[in-house]
């Protein structure tokens, strides 16, 4: 079932699907050299996000942070430390512009007091945090130091933002995005064999990450008004 009202035939529905075609096709694409095809076709599904929620009026913060979050998956789709650098500062910036999402747009913290699993689920956020900059900080160069933390705090608080959210979805969204960004971590710099070794790694990281970038998207424009949206509120 399509989530927006118009069937096929309304431009957010057909957004969507060239969506996860284009994201399908890349999962195709995931042993190939860098070309900028691949580039393309990697960053064409979170641009069409982005268009459905220009499409549907979402906040400035939402699309901005696909607008981001496909710069980083440009980049980080050719090979070299730069592009890999300047592609996780892409989602560095997705990151903190759904913080100013979350944090202007109906997050609020009396939630907490009345569905507890959200507090424990902060707690497990900052505990899960604080683990994976210190093993980071172990394996990493000193002069990456600030970069750790500051990654780490942003990751926090996108987190903890989210449970301010009355929506199910952004939260499930967030949690997606977290683990797909510590597989990321774990992929680049904790693996001491071979990735061949471990060929499940690439694909769940692209999966998990591009259903945290709808799932998100869905849920925000869910929480904000009444978008005739057939998913859950």
């Amino acid at each position: 079932m399509l989530p927006f009202p118009g069937g096929i035939g309304a431009t957010a529905n057909g957004l969507l699907v060239f969506s996860v075609v284009a994201a399908v096709l890349f999962l195709f694409t995931l042993r190939s050299q860098p070309s900028l095809k691949r580039a393309i076709i990697k960053t064409i599904g979170i641009l069409f996000l982005a268009a459905i929620a220009r499409d549907q009026g979402a906040p400035l913060p939402l699309i901005l942070a696909l607008l981001f979050a496909s710069l980083g998956d440009f980049l980080l789709a050719f090979d070299g430390e730069r592009n890999f650098q300047l592609g996780l500062s892409g989602f560095l910036l997705a990151q903190v512009a759904l913080v100013v999402l979350f944090l202007s747009n109906g997050s609020t913290t009396a939630l907490w007091l009345v569905e507890p699993w959200r507090i424990a689920l902060a707690l497990l956020i900052l505990a899960h945090s604080v683990r994976l900059a210190t093993i980071l900080w172990r394996k990493l160069p000193r002069a990456m130091g600030g970069q750790i933390v500051g990654y780490a705090l942003v990751i926090t608080m996108m987190g903890v933002a989210a449970l301010g959210y009355a929506t199910p979805a952004v939260v499930a969204g967030v949690m997606l995005f977290i683990f797909s960004d510590t597989l990321i971590a774990y992929e680049r710099f904790m693996i001491d064999v071979e990735v061949n070794q471990h060929p499940w790694i690439s694909p769940t990281i692209w999966v998990t990450y591009f259903a945290a970038q709808v799932v998100i998207l869905l849920g925000t424009l869910s929480a904000i008004g009444d978008n005739g949206l057939s998913i859950a509120a």
